[in-house]
């Protein structure tokens, strides 16, 4: 992967590139763990993200992967239908364009959100502002903030 892939997306793949659902658990790790730090070591940084090799994978393969600290994993399956939905809404200001790890991150954020028994008010613990709709408004939660919502 060329250093500028890496720092646009920060995912990789695995070390050798296998179909990692027909190994067992100890390659998979070896796979996965082993490119993870290698390019973690080369770049810099955390490397939050995967791409599955050849888009196969299985639940084994997906709880190691968390376990070593994958947030997100995608196929690299090709779809005409997201093609023609990428084509549909570029270059639109009313949308927000963000990477995978952009997204993840926002939905861990909404997650958190913490509310008092009688919901009249909500606390965003997370660095990210939170965007909500109460009654057809859209309303801010500020990184860190309380607002009340009655």
């Amino acid at each position: 992967m060329k250093g500028e892939d890496y720092e646009k997306n920060k995912i990789f793949v695995s070390a050798t590139h296998p179909h990692l659902e027909e190994l067992n658990e100890d390659n998979i790790l070896k796979e996965v763990l082993g490119d993870k730090i290698n390019l973690e070591k080369i770049y810099g940084g955390v490397i939050r993200g995967m791409s599955y090799p050849f888009g196969t994978y299985n639940s084994k393969v997906k709880d190691i992967i968390r376990s070593c600290g994958v947030d997100y994993s995608r196929t690299i399956v090709e779809n005409e239908d997201i093609e023609e939905f990428a084509e549909m809404v570029s270059n639109k200001n009313d949308i927000w364009y963000a990477t995978n790890i952009e997204v993840y991150d926002y939905i861990t954020s909404i997650k958190s959100l913490r509310f008092p028994g009688d919901k009249s008010r909500v606390y965003n613990p997370s660095s990210l502002d939170i965007w909500i709709s109460i009654d057809g408004k859209t309303v801010k939660i500020g990184s860190r903030k309380t607002i009340e919502l009655l």
